[in-house]
């Protein structure tokens, strides 16, 4: 299965301390190239648990060799995962949610993963 996290999904596991590598392992695990970028933004314009929480990412990122999907120059971030055929999304967006034809990762009661 092949995973695609978008970063509101991070920040949000975070939150909630959801240990979603170890629910997610063995599967095949990614990130949009500018999400990076959206972290890296938060981490400069943010304050407190956001801007800690978007340094963790960031490492565990790096650390867990989670792979990157290349995005077109005038897309967005939402506007990928929302064009990504093969792949759940993993996110919290509600607009997002709704633009997502295939099958969706989402928190389910700030506790658990739940796939719809």
């Amino acid at each position: 299965m092949k995973v695609v996290l978008d970063t509101n999904f991070l920040i949000s596991v975070l939150k909630f301390k959801i240990d979603f590598l170890s629910e997610l392992q063995g599967e095949e695990l990614y990130i949009v190239d500018k999400t990076k970028n959206e972290l890296e933004k938060l981490i400069k314009g943010e304050k407190g648990k956001d801007k800690e929480r978007a340094k963790i990412i960031l490492q565990l990122i790096d650390k867990n060799k989670i792979k990157q999907i290349s995005s077109k120059k005038e897309d967005s971030v939402d506007a990928t995962l929302a064009k990504l055929k093969g792949y759940i999304i993993a996110t919290q967006d509600k607009e997002l949610k709704k633009r997502i034809r295939g099958k969706k990762l989402i928190i389910r009661a700030k506790k658990k993963l739940e796939i719809r």
